[in-house]
């Protein structure tokens, strides 16, 4: 058994995974998931020693209200708790997107160099043991003289003998070292090894990019690993994105913290007298610590600007004069997205996506005015003729079919085909065109895609990605039609695209379910209930007030993930602007349970 407790797994993330398992704030851990009660019940027990030692201490500071040195003194010391404790806070409420993140990384078959790895493990090692020094030397100090390193209340008085005082010490120890610093430092080491991680595979691109060298026998193999890296920095890049969803609350509360310990030093030295040395000490102690922990953070967040910027440097001094102009395109593209610090580069990130996955993109809609100019403003992007905006009401088959043979015509036939086409909209006179639009022109679509695409027919195969939603998953009386026609989505494709008949086709069809996103699709105007008394503002407000709505960038970045992951017949589930998730076991298992009495 404590093998397996102390057992470490072979990725780069297996020390501070660990530690943050120790401390109580890892419960994918394989001891934790074997023995998931004695876990979390050691989880809760510490967070509730954080909360007594918070408790506790505010208690204390409170009764020395008086003496303004004193209470000064005090709320240096406790602000370090109060900063470590609202991260545990704001880590365990993120913790489930960390999760994804890192496995994700995990999964990725990335590697780091044994150098980055010593580099994690003595920098979790070097700061606890700093940290807990520190702690140890003003907690032995004060009772050398006979005090408690930190002003607390206590159910008896800890002055009353040595005895009391060393246990009321002892008792602050335990709710305070592995409670609240164990675990901030746990955390600070978890952030700080996915920026390292970071790091490393950006000097690796550039590596890579520097060491390609086109010639006419290597063309195909330079142009596949050119694709690679541009990959692989889309990926970086969503990564990216990802870490300041998830830690902006922390770094904000890491900032909050240290700007508040300088005011607290930069007073206590105007009241504070030199012959008062044990505070002074105290009070540069803990700046001293302050500002580490900001140091660290901040020359990190430099190296990967730094590696960021430096990537487009490896491009410029790659052999690229040599490269065809296509090539030379493509080059350009990523010298503009890396000029910019990789965490500014969600946009560029959009659009090394279509130049990655797209030689051309065909644009359907019925709106002639905004498809044009959609279609003008990727061109000018992307460059001319990348675009194409085709003006169709999916509904109409001839329409749909003309558009299909024009693209295939100009481009020699499909790699992709997203149907998007939707309308969110029950009300009596329009219900018969939410089905038509959402079901009928979807099957329509896929349909002949599959019919151009098949490779038992032809074709060269391919993908087929249906917009479904949650509310194919769920149930709400309020627009039943709607709901309908996303669970008949998700069925369709799930049945069109398994195994037996993909192997046939050679064409994927996937269903993806977006949760609520920031369109005009939610918009009071757009929206219709059966209901005649609910009125399409009062459902957007009901949409807004019980959904997160999400950014359409976190949809369309989902779409690339499933479409770079997911086989056939998946699922899959991209909400609250989290990473997109492969539901298709869920999904299998409620039509498992729906069917047992079959």
């Amino acid at each position: 058994m404590l093998g397996s407790l102390l057992e470490l797994s072979d990725d780069f993330f297996a020390y501070n995974l660990k530690y943050l398992f120790i401390v109580g704030l890892w419960p994918d851990d394989p001891w934790a998931k074997a023995h998931p009660t004695l876990y979390k019940m050691y989880e809760y027990t510490t967070h509730v020693m954080s909360i007594i030692f918070l408790i506790v201490t505010g208690i204390g500071t409170y009764q020395i209200k008086d003496d303004v040195v004193l209470l000064m003194t005090n709320l240096d010391k406790c602000l370090v708790a109060y900063n470590f404790v609202a991260k545990v806070v704001i880590f365990v409420v993120k913790r489930r997107q960390v999760e994804i993140l890192i496995f994700e990384i995990i999964d990725s078959g990335d590697q780091l160099t044994e150098e980055r790895k010593k580099m994690m493990l003595m920098m979790i090692v070097i700061v606890t043991g700093l940290s807990t020094s520190i702690v140890g030397a003003f907690s032995a100090l004060a009772l050398y003289h006979n005090e408690l390193s930190v002003e607390a209340w206590m159910p008896f008085d800890p002055m009353e003998s040595k005895m009391n005082l060393l246990t009321a010490s002892q008792l602050l120890a335990i709710s305070f070292v592995v409670p609240v610093i164990w675990r901030a430092i746990a955390m600070q080491g978890t952030v700080c090894s996915l920026v390292m991680y970071l790091c490393d595979q950006l000097v690796e691109l550039q590596d890579r990019i520097r060491s390609l060298e086109f010639t006419s026998t290597t063309e195909r193999a330079v142009r596949e690993e050119f694709k690679d890296i541009v990959k692989k920095h889309v990926r970086l890049m969503r990564y990216t994105q990802d870490m300041n969803k998830i830690f902006e609350e922390y770094f904000l509360i890491q900032n909050l913290a240290v700007t508040l310990e300088l005011c607290l030093n930069a007073l206590m030295a105007t009241m504070v007298g030199f012959e008062q040395k044990t505070l002074l000490a105290t009070f540069f102690a803990f700046l001293c610590v302050a500002l580490m922990n900001a140091y660290i953070y901040c020359y990190l967040g430099n190296e990967m600007i730094t590696q960021s910027e430096n990537l487009a440097l490896a491009a410029y001094e790659s052999s690229w004069i040599s490269w065809p102009l296509d090539l030379q395109k493509d080059l350009v593209i990523l010298l503009r997205v890396a000029q910019k610090p990789l965490y500014m580069s969600a946009g560029g990130m959009v659009a090394m996506s279509i130049q990655t996955y797209s030689q051309h993109v065909a644009i359907l809609d019925i709106d002639e005015t905004r498809g044009t100019a959609f279609q003008n403003e990727l061109n000018a992007e992307f460059g001319a003729n990348k675009s194409k905006f085709y003006q169709c009401d999916v509904t109409n088959d001839d329409q749909l079919f003309a558009a299909f043979q024009s693209v295939v015509a100009g481009h020699g036939g499909l790699d992709l085909v997203v149907n998007n086409a939707g309308i969110m909209n029950d009300a009596p006179h329009v219900y018969k065109k939410e089905i038509s639009i959402n079901v009928t022109a979807l099957i329509t679509s896929t349909l002949k895609a599959l019919e151009l695409m098949r490779t038992d027919e032809g074709g060269k195969g391919g993908t087929v990605i249906n917009i479904a939603s949650i509310a194919g998953l769920c149930q709400l009386s309020v627009m039943p039609i709607y709901w309908a026609t996303k669970a008949a989505v998700i069925q369709f494709s799930n049945c069109i695209g398994k195994e037996d008949y993909y192997e046939k086709t050679g064409v994927r069809v996937l269903a993806m379910c977006f949760g609520a996103t920031d369109t005009s699709l939610i918009s009071g105007q757009k929206l219709g209930s059966l209901d005649k008394n609910m009125a399409g503002e009062n459902i957007s407000s009901l949409i807004h007030d019980t959904h997160h709505i999400q950014r359409m960038e976190s949809a369309a970045q989902g779409v690339i993930e499933a479409y770079k992951k997911g086989s056939s017949g998946s699922t899959w589930l991209v909400t609250r602007d989290l990473p997109a998730m492969d539901i298709t076991d869920n999904v299998n298992r409620a039509y498992e349970i729906l069917g047992e009495h079959i």
